[in-house]
Parts: C-alpha cells; structure tokens; sequence
C-alpha cells in the first residue's frame, strides 16, 4: 500500500469499542478488499491507503444493548490480543519449531479472524468465498 502517512486516534469510550476491536476489523480480509475496491490502484497492484480511502471503511460499531453483538465484540477482541501475544513469541523465539509452530497458529488466528469479522458483518457463506478468492 502506498500512504500519505497518517494516524487513528480512536476513544473507546465514546465510540463503545475496545481498540482491538477496530484493529481486528480494519486488518480483515474484508475491509482490506473493500479498501481495494474504493482505492486508487497503481502499477504493480499497490492501491492509496490515506485518510481519504481509510475514512470510508465500514467500522461496525456494535449495540451496547445487544448481547449478541458484545459477544461477538469480546471475541474479536480476545482473538487479536491472542494475536499480538502470538506475533510477539514468534518475534522473540530463536527455536526453528518454535517460531514454525508460531507461523501455524498465526495463520490458523488470522482466519479466525477473518471469519469473525465476517460474521459481524453479517456475509454469507457465498459472499465469504468472493471476498477470499478476490483478496488471496
């Protein structure tokens, strides 16, 4: 990605959020396609992530009053702390299995990952597969 160099402030208690939260959504196979879709596009498949295309990605901020959606909020969360916990072991492990089993199960959190945001979103199965086939 090509980026004019900006940053998120995010307020948790105003938006009802947990940051993680956003970071797990904004760092989605999801989001990313559709950061693709409104973006300009460059040579060699590089596409602008600055304010002005970050701006208009979709943040579903979940119901207070929905148990449901604080459920699938606190997951969310608790998959990308996992997430973090895990990159940072890969990052300070010097076994080859230990970082190789690192790799597995970042990959294994990442589509977790994924499917949670796509359930959040509300995708269909088949929406899931356009969006997988279109990103990878």
């Amino acid at each position: 990605m090509a980026s004019g160099g900006f940053s998120i402030g995010l307020d948790a208690q105003l938006v009802g959020c947990h940051p993680y939260y956003v970071l797990g959504l904004v760092n989605s196979k999801l989001l990313f396609w559709y950061l693709r879709q409104i973006s300009n596009r460059f040579r060699g498949g590089w596409i602008t992530c600055t304010k002005q295309y970050f701006g208009q990605l979709p943040i579903r901020v979940p119901a207070v009053d929905v148990t449901a959606e604080q459920t699938a909020h606190d997951f969310l969360v608790a998959l990308v702390e996992r997430r973090i916990a895990l990159a940072v072991d890969r990052a300070s492990s010097l076994a080859p299995d230990a970082i190789a089993r690192c790799e597995r199960d970042l990959v294994s959190l990442e589509r977790r990952i994924d499917a949670s945001v796509c359930e959040i979103y509300g995708l269909s199965q088949r929406d899931v597969s356009l969006i997988e086939g279109a990103v990878t």
